[in-house]
């Protein structure tokens, strides 16, 4: 499903990637661990699409990142994002479906019933707790039913009802064929997700 080959990446004098390699399969779920700082969010960018690499590959059902095809399979959901506080909830969720080519009231009205939302789609950005913000993040990033999920800290925010919520749909997503790669310092998450752990440092896998 996933395939990342010898990633480097660095900004200006500092290496953040210095090779780094990874596959994740369909049914699959790799949690990467890591200090502050160890390259996770960068990692993560390369592989959305967000950033690009000084070198290496990323690969998604065997195509490259470049083909848009392969970025519209993936459901990223970023560790922090700046949003305009003034737009309403809908308007970002209007603005997702048309970036991933979603078309269909009831998946979306699906999708903001299973994250706890359909009570905020009228409320401003501004209004929202930070668990409802995370709960939208992630209710975007599930739009179009993609097939490999790629999660920044995604419990960052939640209550216990909320990563209970998360924990369940991600066992649902792995249980029918879909790929999971995330970031989480909680080791009680990565392992009740099923999660195969593998550490960040110094620009590498180990």
């Amino acid at each position: 499903m996933l395939n990342i080959a010898d990633l480097h990446r660095r900004f200006g004098a500092d290496v953040v990637l210095a090779g780094v390699s990874l596959d994740v399969a369909a049914g699959e779920a790799v949690a990467v661990r890591g200090a502050n700082g160890a390259g996770k969010s960068t990692l993560f960018e390369i592989v959305a699409g967000v950033l690009d690499a000084d070198a290496g590959t990323v690969r998604v059902g065997g195509r490259p990142i470049t083909d848009p095809q392969a970025r519209r399979s993936i459901g990223y959901a970023p560790a922090t994002a700046t949003l305009p506080e003034s737009l309403f909830v809908h308007e970002w969720v209007d603005l997702a479906c048309a970036l991933r080519g979603v078309d269909g009231a009831e998946d979306v009205d699906a999708t903001m019933t299973r994250f706890g939302l359909e009570a905020t789609v009228d409320a401003r950005l501004s209004a929202l707790s930070l668990g409802q913000r995370r709960r939208l993040l992630l209710a975007l990033a599930s739009l179009g039913r993609p097939s490999l999920l790629l999660l920044d800290e995604p419990t960052v925010g939640l209550d216990a009802a909320g990563v209970a919520d998360l924990v369940d749909w991600l066992d649902r997503h792995r249980r029918a064929g879909g790929a999971i790669l995330l970031a989480s310092h909680d080791d009680e998450f990565t392992s009740s997700v099923g999660a195969t752990p593998c550490t960040l440092r110094s620009g590498r896998i180990v």
